[in-house]
């Protein structure tokens, strides 16, 4: 109760964070589903307005003002999560947006993001995406492949956190696992295609990002932080 009255009064002011304010959002709703106070629910809704005017049309949320793949996963739990509380359409439609650009970032190992990021976050957390599946075919690819790069270690996992991301991460491996486990019972869920299975090149302008596909070689570069900061994985057909 305390903490959902400091956000009602209370704002970010250091930096916009996109994953802050969803996280806000979801606890504010909640709140609202527990007291009936449409207080809580106007503010929820008012820190995910302030999410979709910093949105980009390419789809991504702005993470200290420019486009995060690993912290964009993060961003993607807790919208997912506003989505399953709230059922918002706007929610959906703006997430099936933000994954169909990030789908182009997790890697042929099942890795996401890393230094062409905004924050140089390769972090995934998985949950977003398999609550998200039943709706967004891309959703249920991303969830496929995270699920690799987690058995392989590709990506940073639980027993590498520092407790800080070890909660959240930790919460959303829990979710992911229960929302895996309902999904599993449904019909076959549809899949997109993933990026890497066709040669391609495509760039992003406002994210500054490039990605590039050919001869079994994916190669992703940052161009916002004034040099190129170039990811590149070697696979196979």
């Amino acid at each position: 109760m305390r903490g959902a009255s400091f956000l009602l009064q209370e704002d970010e002011t250091h930096g916009f964070v996109s994953n802050h304010r969803g996280g806000a959002a979801c606890a504010l709703y909640l709140m609202y589903l527990s007291t009936g106070e449409e207080r809580y629910k106007n503010r929820a809704f008012h820190f995910m307005q302030t999410v979709r005017k910093k949105q980009s049309p390419e789809g991504w949320y702005s993470e200290y003002g420019g486009a995060d793949p690993g912290y964009q996963t993060l961003d993607t739990y807790y919208q997912a999560n506003f989505y399953a509380l709230s059922n918002d359409d706007e929610t959906l439609e703006r997430l099936r947006c933000s994954i169909q650009f990030l789908i182009y970032f997790v890697h042929p190992d099942g890795s996401v993001g890393g230094e062409y990021g905004s924050r140089n976050c390769s972090l995934y957390f998985p949950a977003g995406f398999e609550l998200l599946a039943p709706f967004i075919f891309e959703a249920e690819t991303i969830a496929r492949l995270g699920v690799m790069g987690i058995e392989s270690r590709a990506t940073p996992n639980l027993s590498s956190m520092d407790i800080r991301n070890f909660v959240p991460m930790f919460s959303s491996y829990v979710q992911a696992f229960v929302s895996a486990r309902n999904n599993a019972k449904m019909p076959s869920l549809e899949y997109a295609k993933i990026p890497f299975d066709r040669e391609f090149e495509i760039f992003w302008p406002e994210a500054q990002c490039y990605v590039h596909n050919k001869g079994g070689l994916y190669t992703v570069l940052g161009l916002s932080k004034g040099s190129l900061m170039p990811e590149s994985f070697r696979w196979s057909h």
